[in-house]
């Protein structure tokens, strides 16, 4: 089937991430047929590479230059949230061994996948196909928690069956996956292996069934810490001194003495041990 002006400058577009990110490397661009498919379909495609078969020289490189491809991890991750291979733009998916994985590739994040079986993607809805857990779930805030559930997720139970990290990539087959980025995306999506290609790279085809608002990760609560600043404002010297908690957050306003200005940071910092302070007090 011949491609339009338009739609083969579509598939260009979506291939170019930014002006930091240009256009895509050939090796990860999905064939016009895919693309004409794609765009048929409604719904978006992508190419996933091996890891490891486009390797940096360094030991550890965090730089996309330091890539042989020019992306880093060369073209092993994809972020459904950011439409980068990039693992520095919110990796969601990954592809290793034969197998797909579903996000966790950093700090506390983590995420869940299961295959459907062959099928198609028409057949997938938030009202059809998609496991209620996956809706349904809401991921902790405290980051103890958050560890917890992160560990759990590799074999995650449920009433509705039990959820991996990885699973083989198999073609025709469809499969929905969550990914939770803390401070940065949480995103429910399904997509389908439509081709693999003999140097083992994927061709997969998807849609996003839901987002949902930005997870957040504490180190405590805010009742936790707004007591824990109550207690050094207490001192008789910060009486004019104002904080308000959000978030794990900390926001001073006011007044306070000069010599009693570098204690009064001193000790938020150590007793309340926000993760942030923001200090907007005056001396006097």
């Amino acid at each position: 089937m011949k491609l339009s002006f338009f739609v083969v400058l579509a598939a260009v577009l979506a291939t170019t991430t930014s002006a930091q990110n240009p256009a895509l490397p050939e090796v990860l661009r999905p064939d016009r047929t895919s693309i004409a498919q794609a765009e048929q379909s409604g719904v978006h495609v992508f190419k996933l590479l091996p890891r490891g078969m486009f390797k940096s020289d360094k030991f550890t490189a965090y730089k996309d230059e330091e890539n042989p491809l020019g992306i880093r991890e060369g073209g092993a991750y994809y972020s459904f949230s950011t439409g980068a291979h990039s693992y520095n733009r919110i990796p969601q998916i990954g592809y290793e061994g034969g197998l797909i994985m579903a996000g966790g590739f950093y700090g506390a994040n983590y995420g869940f996948i299961r295959d459907l079986g062959a099928g198609s993607l028409s057949n997938v809805s938030l009202e059809l196909g998609v496991p209620k857990f996956l809706v349904d779930y809401k991921p902790p805030v405290l980051h103890d928690e958050i560890r917890v559930e992160q560990r759990r997720s590799h074999k995650y139970e449920t009433d509705g069956g039990v959820f991996t990290t990885r699973v083989p990539a198999a073609i025709g087959h469809v499969y929905v996956l969550r990914s939770i980025n803390f401070g940065e995306a949480d995103i429910l999506v399904a997509f389908r292996v439509e081709q693999m290609e003999k140097d083992g790279s994927l061709t997969i085809g998807w849609k996003k069934i839901k987002e949902f608002d930005v997870p957040k990760l504490l180190f405590q609560t805010d009742e936790a810490l707004r007591a824990k600043v109550a207690d050094v404002l207490g001192d008789p010297r910060y009486t004019d001194v104002v904080a308000v908690v959000k978030d794990d957050r900390v926001t001073l306003t006011g007044s306070v003495a000069k010599d009693s200005f570098d204690a009064l940071l001193k000790a938020i910092k150590e007793k309340a041990n926000p993760r942030s302070l923001e200090n907007r007090v005056v001396k006097r």
